[in-house]
């Protein structure tokens, strides 16, 4: 099994308490009395909750790092956050890496375009790209803007 606690942050107090209890006995009793094994599962939890005070400059993962915890202790419970086997801290992604994925989400997208739009370029070109990831790029969206960017460069083609 694996469970995915995605913005964990954001969950009531008492919710994050009760998956400490999960964490720590690998199991839930409700109040029926009905109990639900943890033992063999999986469980992920994200959050974006020190990203705002963090500068990051690298992507990608680094792994368990004392600063991470630390930085995650302003938003959860000590005792929460030791009850987890790893933190794992992804950094933002950079301009230049907002660039490289927009011109490969283009070179998918190129085939389906070019028989729209006949002559069409294969690339998209160095001022094309700067144009886009100066309008679009922002590090705390990470990649999520480049669908849009691209959907509004085919538009304006049209």
């Amino acid at each position: 099994q694996v469970i995915l606690l995605d913005e964990f942050e954001k969950a009531d107090p008492a919710v994050q308490r009760l998956f400490m209890r999960v964490l720590d006995e690998g199991k839930l009793q409700l109040a029926n009395n009905h109990v639900i094994d943890f033992s063999k599962t999986i469980i992920f939890a994200t959050t974006n909750a020190s990203h705002t005070r963090t500068s990051m400059a690298t992507i990608g993962f680094e792994g368990q790092n004392e600063k991470a915890s630390d930085k995650l202790k302003n938003d959860f419970d000590t005792e929460l956050l030791n009850r987890f086997s790893r933190i794992i801290e992804f950094n933002s992604i950079s301009k230049s890496a907002f660039k490289n994925i927009l011109q490969e989400e283009y070179i998918k997208l190129y085939p389906k375009l070019n028989k729209i739009i006949v002559n069409t370029q294969a690339k998209l070109s160095t001022e094309t790209l700067d144009s886009l990831a100066d309008k679009y790029y922002d590090a705390s969206f990470g990649a999520r803007p480049v669908k849009r960017a691209l959907e509004n460069y085919v538009q304006s083609l049209l």
